[in-house]
């Protein structure tokens, strides 16, 4: 499936595997492997069985996400990929000037990925005079009812299987008219769906469409307001995501998702986009985004930026002031980075102890612990835990 994204330097997750395939960051959970393999399990499975299913699920789950990336890619976009229990998802950023038809091939692009590598087995095993026996026949037909028969089942226009998403394109009306609307059809259609595979003996795909069903059934139940705030939310996210990498389009994504904010969430964001840029060392880009970014900023902020342009040199000191004033986890992060720059971050411990016992919480020794775990500091980051209210 497909996730447009319509949005600090991200921490280092321990739920599954990361790696980078054809310049595509690319996350394999944990519980992905788990549900695949209770999907495949069966009275008759063996451990070559099991293994050939789980393998043919992970390299054509990864090709029909490749396929969404590849075709978000060539619209300028930099997708990532998450697998994750039946299923896989790739986020992208469309480009303001994408269309509704650059969005229809993002999402064919993935089931038509995947039904090409099936047809590319089907002609391999048909020149070689059948599917074979044993565990070759096994891996061929899983091969075939993956990638052709779940490509041909992710084409249902149900939301949010890839037909569901060009059937939202094709509808009348603004982007979240679409969507309400492609939803409210998804009910209908995987409410028959449902009662259908449960008549012909398919349990497990009658559930899922029944999961399906009470997705869309909330999405058509949600206020016009909450769906807005999710989509934006979104696009907050993403735009953080590209500022840790130092995405050319960051800043332009920032000042878009900044200005549809106020108030107390708009200067929440800045703090977010500053910091964010700001500990992935885009020192340029964090300051322009405290001048230019439209929101209140805290005076810690203008040290953090300092910090992070001269490596600790300047600005901590400052910090070191703010946070004796005011203890509270954003400036025990800050300070906790700001003494790692400056190449004494053993002083936390320090400014830890003098912090009065009922305003030492657990969120601020975490703050922390989280940065100093970062920073490659595991001295401070297992003897800050020791402070933490309980253990000190």
């Amino acid at each position: 499936m497909v996730a447009e994204t319509r949005g600090r330097r991200p921490a280092i997750d321990s739920d599954g595997v990361h790696f980078e395939l054809f310049g595509f960051p690319i996350m394999v959970g944990w519980m992905f492997f788990l549900f695949i393999g209770l999907l495949g399990l069966s009275p008759g499975s063996t451990a070559a069985s099991m293994a050939i299913w789980v393998g043919v699920a992970l390299i054509s789950i990864l090709v029909h996400e490749l396929g969404h990336a590849f075709a978000a890619r060539r619209l300028g976009s930099a997708p990532t990929i998450t697998l994750y229990g039946l299923g896989g998802l790739t986020y992208w950023q469309p480009k303001v000037n994408a269309t509704r038809w650059h969005h229809i091939s993002v999402a064919l692009a993935g089931p038509g990925a995947g039904m090409l590598l099936g047809l590319a087995v089907w002609v391999a095993a048909s020149a070689a005079g059948g599917y074979g026996t044993g565990n070759v026949r096994f891996f061929v037909v899983v091969m075939l009812w993956i990638n052709l028969g779940w490509g041909l089942v992710n084409l249902v226009p149900v939301l949010p299987l890839d037909g569901g998403h060009v059937m939202a394109e094709l509808l009348p009306g603004g982007r979240e008219q679409r969507w309400r609307l492609a939803a409210k059809i998804s009910v209908v259609i995987a409410a028959v769906a449902a009662v259908a595979l449960f008549v012909w003996g398919l349990q497990f795909a009658a559930i899922l469409m029944v999961f399906i069903l009470v997705l869309n059934v909330k999405t058509v139940r949600q206020p016009a307001k909450d769906l807005q705030d999710q989509e934006l939310e979104v696009e907050a996210r993403a735009a953080l995501k590209a500022l840790s990498t130092g995405d050319d389009d960051a800043k332009a994504r920032s000042y878009r998702v900044a200005k549809r904010l106020s108030g107390p969430r708009q200067a929440s964001f800045k703090v977010g986009a500053v910091e964010t840029a700001a500990l992935s060392h885009h020192d340029g880009t964090a300051r322009t985004l405290l001048a230019e970014l439209p929101g209140a900023a805290p005076p810690a902020l203008f040290a953090l930026v300092t910090v992070s342009e001269t490596y600790g040199l300047r600005g901590v000191e400052e910090l070191e002031e703010i946070f004796s004033r005011t203890p509270s986890a954003l400036h025990a992060r800050w300070l906790m980075y700001a003494l790692s720059q400056a190449g004494r971050p053993e002083d936390m411990l320090s400014h830890l102890h003098n912090v009065p016992a009922p305003q030492r919480s657990t969120e601020l020794v975490a703050a922390v612990v989280s940065v100093a775990d970062w920073a490659g500091e595991p001295v401070v980051a297992s003897q800050a835990r020791l402070l933490a209210p309980g253990n000190a």
